[in-house]
Parts: C-alpha cells; structure tokens; sequence
C-alpha cells in the first residue's frame, strides 16, 4: 500500500482514478500507512467500501517517511492529517522558546496530546 501508484490502485475492484489519487495524495500526507484502517481516513471511505478493498492491501511500515520535528517548517506541520491546531500551536512554541525537542518525553507530557495521539504519530515523527 505503501508504494503502490495510481495504476496499481485502480486494479483493485472498487477502486477508480478518482478514489486511487485520493489514497495517493492522504498517503503522501501521512508520510505513508501504518495500518490499512488508515484507509478509511480517506475522503469517501465508506465502511462496505472499505471492507470490499481491504483484502487487497498489505503494509510495509519500511516506507513510511518519519519528518524531523526540530527542523521543520509550521506549513510542513499544519498540512500532516494527526496534528490538530492547538498541537501544532504548542509544539512551534516550545521550537521558539527550546530550540528544539528532545523526545517523546516532552510530548507526553502536553495535555493537547493524548496517548492515542502519541500512539499514532510514533510513526511520522523524528527528533534526531
């Protein structure tokens, strides 16, 4: 799932040009899946939808592209799909006023994040 293009995509029953560039471009938002119930995050899932393609899908967490949190840029951060306002807010403000951030500790620690939250961003977050 997470190397497949649209071609690809669209091979699977239940699945055409429009739906495959959707899963496309929320993959590239993510950085790539974790899970395939990310894909009912897409726009237009549908449970019957999902539950027709789901079959079809297998994921390699070896491709996922983690983003370096200290070195990056507030439209990087507000354009990634788990990062709510008042998370991207808290997180730009200790950047401005630390440097940067040392780890998971810090984050643990801001009530703007829960444990599912925290839990789901292990994939896409880097603090090296």
């Amino acid at each position: 799932m997470n190397t497949a293009d649209t071609t690809l995509l669209k091979k699977v029953p239940g699945i055409g040009s429009a739906f495959a560039r959707r899963i496309v471009g929320y993959r590239t938002l993510l950085g790539g899946f974790y899970t395939v119930d990310q894909l009912r995050e897409v726009y237009g899932m549908d449970e019957e939808r999902f539950r027709q393609i789901y079959p079809f899908f297998r994921i390699d967490t070896g491709h996922i592209r983690p983003f370096q949190i200290n070195g990056l840029s507030p439209d990087t951060l507000i354009k990634h799909p788990y990062f709510s306002y008042q998370q991207q807010r808290v997180i730009h403000r200790k950047l401005r006023l630390q440097g940067s951030l040392s780890g998971w500790e810090e984050l643990v620690l801001l009530e703007e994040f829960s444990s599912q939250d925290l839990e789901r961003l292990t994939y896409y977050v880097s603090f090296e």
